[in-house]
């Protein structure tokens, strides 16, 4: 570990912290977004640095401490991470752009901006980075537990619209977050094989892997979409799957977790397909993407793990574009549904174009960053786990028909009717096409990122190549991992 140039770290979770403090105390309410969008534009520029100098240092299992945390506690820019503090900058900025004018849930379209909901975004957004950056597991602990809180004083903000959803989010994640605790505990007793069962659970909940999945759909048809892009898109649970459960648990527990994400994988896909909502749908979409991450952490082998990887970024980025599409579309329309034409796509071709291309990247259409993880992960998953390279192209080839049944009910069929205004605004489109560039300029030109996550596959490996050469009970009970040297 050496010490970074600057407290990268520091400075991307302070400073929304202090911003959504100012708004919540009425420092700048005319101009609330403003405030918000500029220290979103600063917490990009500043974790880009963060990866530039990490890469120009070697990058790989290097971690730069921040200078202005004592070291004990944990707290830096990580081979891992590097490029998860701009990945995760991105969605905030994109979020905090695209979101509406009123009330998350209510209020009039020309309202203006409100501080709370730009404060409690920010203050999501100042928690991802903390989690990104945090190395140690007590401190991994402690903010897996405070990030519930902004989600759930969004619930909360909704009223009695908004309870079904606040309860079954309290449940599940308060059983998370429990659960985590517990394992962090057991794993600091010495006890490391149960608390990493432990962590696994808690992680499969997070990540909405079945049979613990079904707070997903329902926060994100009851949830204003932009809390619940920022809170489920980065995916926090596969950062500490790779920092804290790949390294400890046993090849049957990575096995049993990697076997759910494939069944997630195909029943978000099977579930999608046919949901009336377009939230729901939405929700199960998601669901099933994003499971494909923890394939790639079940098989271990550099390939697969590489791709999982690359997944994790290209179905992040991806898939909160696509939600964030809908919350337009929404902010427009109101409520959507797949089992009527709406048509429109005359008057809002920006928005039907960003629709078509985030979903497409999402399901790894050529071109795009999706293309390049899943041709890592599907060859590689099928070198260690032989049906889950046919289960992922079946839960693909599901999804991509979803992404196409969900543009045509909601772009075409029909003229447009209505005198709503439908164009997007500047910052609306902005907020889109950044994720948009991002995944085609990277599935055009993967190499950087594909070669530095590879460094980070490996550094994976060695670190559990090491821990299953401790004494039996340690880790793996003696016996080596799948792929292992």
């Amino acid at each position: 570990m050496s010490e970074a140039s600057f407290p990268y770290a520091t400075v991307l979770v302070a400073l929304p912290l202090l911003a959504a403090l100012g708004l919540r105390l009425g420092l700048g309410r005319a101009q609330a977004r403003r405030w918000a969008l500029l220290v979103g534009i600063v917490l990009l520029v500043v974790g880009l640095a963060a990866a530039w100098e990490h890469a120009g240092r070697g990058g790989g299992g290097l971690v730069l401490a921040d200078p202005w945390v004592p070291a004990a506690v944990g707290f830096g820019v990580s081979g891992l991470g590097a490029i998860l503090l701009p990945f995760g900058a991105l969605i905030g900025l994109a979020a905090l752009l695209v979101l509406p004018r009123g009330r998350p849930g209510g209020g009039s379209p020309g309202a203006p901006a409100h501080a709370a909901p730009l404060a409690r975004i920010l203050v999501a957004l100042a928690l991802t980075q903390a989690i990104f950056a945090a190395q140690g597991t007590a401190l991994l602990a402690a903010l897996w537990c405070v990030s519930l809180v902004p989600p759930l004083l969004e619930l909360r903000a909704l009223g009695p619209e908004g309870r079904p959803a606040l309860r079954i989010f309290a449940v599940y994640l308060g059983l998370s977050a429990a659960t985590f605790v517990a394992g962090v505990i057991l794993v600091a007793l010495g006890q490391v094989a149960a608390g990493a069962i432990l962590l696994g659970i808690a992680v499969m909940i997070r990540k909405g892997i079945t049979p613990l999945h079904s707070w997903v759909p329902a926060v994100f048809e009851r949830a204003p979409l932009g809390m619940s892009v920022l809170f489920s898109a980065p995916q926090v649970g596969a950062y500490a799957t790779a920092l804290v459960v790949f390294p400890l648990a046993s090849a049957r527990v990575l096995q049993v977790v990697g076997l759910a994400a494939l069944l997630t994988a195909l029943y978000g896909a099977a579930m999608a397909v046919g949901q009336r909502s377009a939230r729901r749908a939405y929700g199960y979409f998601f669901l099933s993407q994003s499971a494909l991450v923890m394939v790639g952490f079940e098989c271990t082998t550099p390939d697969a793990l590489t791709g999982g990887l690359c997944v994790w970024i290209s179905s992040g980025l991806a898939l909160a574009g696509l939600g964030l599409t809908i919350g337009l579309l929404e902010g427009r329309r109101g409520r959507l549904r797949l089992d009527q034409f709406h048509g429109g796509y005359e008057r809002m071709p920006r928005l039907g174009g960003m629709f078509l291309l985030l979903g497409a990247a999402s399901v790894g259409f050529p071109g795009t960053l999706g293309f390049v993880g899943e041709e890592l992960l599907a060859p590689g998953a099928l070198d260690v786990f032989p049906i889950a390279g046919a289960a992922v192209a079946v839960a693909t080839a599901l999804n991509g028909i979803t992404v196409l049944r969900m543009f045509f009910a909601l772009f075409c069929g029909r003229p447009a009717s209505g005198g709503l205004a439908q164009r997007l605004r500047p910052r609306e489109t902005l907020g889109l096409a950044l994720l948009g560039v991002v995944v085609v300029v990277f599935g055009l030109w993967p190499g950087p990122l594909v070669q530095g996550r590879a460094r980070v596959a490996a550094s994976m490996l060695a670190a559990r190549a090491e821990a299953v050469d401790l004494p039996p009970g340690s880790a793996d009970g003696g016996t080596p991992g799948r792929g292992t040297p």
